[in-house]
């Protein structure tokens, strides 16, 4: 796994119930003695209320300090000492509810691009290790109506973005994780044979 030294940014991704919070709360156990959890979920219904409710169920004792930060996450991560790790769970809850709005596409496009930008610099900036969680959401079905795509289009786009800066990126796929960044392709640098 990862030394304990501060400053990485980790991306876990994975599908829906893939493991990735739960490999990403033992990851997060092996840097340090103490981690910043930041929830992004709102709860607005009862489903929502039993996933909150697991996930807390799993981060209970001293090693853990709780966030909540639906919108504006940025200036949480800012404000966040004396841990030694900091777990965002997760990048698409969060993206979901920075798409809800009046927006067009390319201004929603724009500001959900600025927030990441924003939560990048911030994870930068802490000098701790950030491990970002994301759903894999275009893995999938090609949704039939526009606000779907838009979505799982910006989705994609996060996650990318946050890949691109990542010291680690994990897939985990049925409660395994993955090392992507150890065995990816770079076709700039790399030749590929088709």
């Amino acid at each position: 796994m990862l030394g304990n030294s501060g400053g990485r940014i980790i991306l876990i991704t994975g599908g829906s119930r893939s493991g990735k919070s739960e490999f990403a709360e033992k990851l997060v156990m092996s840097l340090g003695k103490s981690c910043a959890y930041i929830a992004t979920a709102q709860i607005l219904d009862d489903e929502m209320r039993a996933r909150v409710q697991r996930h807390q169920d799993r981060r209970r004792g001293s090693f853990w300090s709780n966030y909540e930060a639906p919108f504006a996450a940025h200036e949480t991560i800012g404000g966040i000492s004396g841990v030694d790790s900091i777990l965002f769970d997760c990048l698409t809850i969060y993206t979901a509810n920075l798409v809800y709005g009046g927006e067009d596409a390319a201004a929603k496009r724009e500001k959900i691009l600025g927030q990441t930008a924003l939560l990048l610099a911030a994870a930068k900036e802490s000098g701790k290790n950030v491990v970002f969680v994301a759903n894999e959401v275009g893995s999938g079905i090609i949704p039939d109506n526009t606000l779907a795509r838009e979505f799982s289009d910006l989705a994609g786009q996060v996650n990318q973005a946050i890949a691109a800066a990542a010291d680690k990126v994990y897939l985990v796929v049925s409660g395994i994780a993955v090392d992507l960044k150890k065995i990816a392709v770079n076709i700039e640098k790399d030749e590929v044979f088709l």
